[in-house]
């Protein structure tokens, strides 16, 4: 039966008394990496900023739809009827939707799209800082 001959990058065969000692330092590396304190570690990044909202559009569709239920429960003669739209129990329940969707790298240009997006709009506008970790 043949044995399996294994070379490095330089074409030189490499013994199985080397390819041991090799897959025994890369485990030693290993556990003392996983022993490391977490003091050490980053503890988090920033990945930028996102501005969150509600569109008219969306606001509409859900009035629209309140509205189209109601109308459909009183028409069936049913006796549960959904109360009237009420915007502010919406925005509460709902979660914004973002404005872009691609995250800001600068605050400043998230803060100019808050602007924006006030002022063709949007409701309960906010910027919300995006980070991993911690």
């Amino acid at each position: 039966m043949m044995e399996l001959q294994c070379v490095n990058i330089h074409g030189q065969p490499i013994t199985q008394a080397a390819m041991t000692t090799m897959a025994s330092i890369g485990k030693q590396q290993a556990a003392a990496r996983r022993k490391q304190p977490d003091s050490d570690k980053p503890a988090g990044y920033h990945k930028g900023w996102r501005v969150i909202g509600f569109s008219p559009e969306r606001v509409q569709a859900a009035r629209e739809g309140r509205e189209r239920t109601r109308a459909l429960a009183l028409k069936s003669g049913s006796a549960d009827i959904p109360p009237p739209f009420n915007l502010d129990t919406f925005l509460k329940k709902h979660k914004g939707s973002p404005v872009r969707a691609k995250p800001f790298e600068l605050h400043e240009s998230a803060l100019l799209c808050k602007e924006l997006a006030e002022r063709f709009g949007w409701l309960n506008v906010e910027v919300v800082a995006l980070t991993k970790g911690v």
